[in-house]
């Protein structure tokens, strides 16, 4: 677990040190990684890195929800709760530049981590929550998870796919697939097609 800071300069901090961690994750194995190794690479004492983390992996935490924390700020700056050719654009070019990030977590085989760091925290679902037409909070909740597990698998398989479509081919795609059926089976007998999934 990492400490909860209450103002904005430990707050900077904590994440410059977990910054630290990850310069390491690009050049050795996570699990190789000791919190020795990572005091050595901050120039610090173990009392300051306990100071704000708990362990290695609460320190990885801190990565990992500054990008979660990082998306959900792209996906609530529009006002507009439809998802917008530019909110989207936003989510793509914000994941985009954490391309460091993301290459440490795959290399080191870390990538559902992330996945599952969103399907815990409360503030991913934040701004999915009011697109939904559920009003029933338990349910709700069930459709936050396919929404946050879709768009992070979403994302997650275009950065291990080496980014290979562009931003505005992304856009397009994610757009359609938030606003538009998935699966559609046209009924043969004249009448409306009727939504399915392949098996």
């Amino acid at each position: 677990m990492y400490k909860q800071c209450k103002t904005a300069a430990s707050s900077a901090r904590q994440k410059e040190m977990a910054d630290g961690l990850l310069r390491l994750m690009r050049e050795h194995n996570y699990h190789d990684i000791s919190v020795a190794d990572i005091c050595r690479e901050l120039g610090i004492s173990r009392n300051s890195f306990y100071r704000y983390f708990s362990d290695k992996d609460a320190m990885l935490q801190v990565l990992i929800d500054h990008v979660l924390l990082g998306l959900d700020l792209n996906a609530q700056k529009s006002h507009d709760l439809k998802p917008d050719n530019a909110q989207i654009r936003r989510v793509l070019q914000f994941w985009k530049s954490c391309e460091p990030l993301l290459d440490a977590l795959s290399s080191n085989g870390l990538s559902t981590t992330l996945s599952m760091q969103a399907l815990l925290l409360k503030h991913n679902s934040r701004a999915l929550s009011d697109t939904f037409l559920i009003q029933d909070a338990q349910k709700q909740k069930y459709a936050n998870a396919f929404a946050v597990g879709g768009i992070l698998t979403l994302l997650i398989s275009w950065h291990h796919n080496g980014f290979d479509l562009s931003i505005d081919e992304m856009e397009d795609l994610t757009r359609r697939m938030l606003t538009q059926p998935l699966f559609v089976r046209q009924n043969t007998q004249g009448q409306a097609p009727d939504f399915c999934f392949p098996l």
